[in-house]
């Protein structure tokens, strides 16, 4: 899983064809518990990059992806929102791009 490391999260998702975005916080004991699943599952898609951000460090991006809750999954194609959810189960987590 990588992690965004700078508040231009659309400097990402130009470089990536497929991206899940998960919008957590290192505080949030939901996305503690949440990213252990997703490692578990990314292998199963190597098509999708899977990609976490800190919500509450990346402002800028996170308000202009509209977060307000986390967690937050959104489904990319390219820079195109096609999906997105809150929370963590992980069989809808799937459905995002199924």
């Amino acid at each position: 899983m990588l992690t965004v490391k700078s508040d231009l999260i659309i400097s990402y998702l130009q470089r990536i064809d497929k991206t899940l975005l998960i919008v957590g916080s290192e505080t949030c004991m939901i996305c503690k518990k949440l990213k252990p699943q997703l490692h578990d599952i990314q292998d199963k898609y190597p098509d999708i990059t899977f990609v976490f951000m800190e919500g509450n460090k990346y402002t800028e991006s996170s308000d202009y992806l509209d977060i307000t809750h986390f967690p937050t999954l959104i489904y990319f194609e390219g820079v195109v929102e096609k999906n997105r959810m809150i929370g963590s189960d992980i069989n809808k987590i799937i459905k995002l791009w199924k």
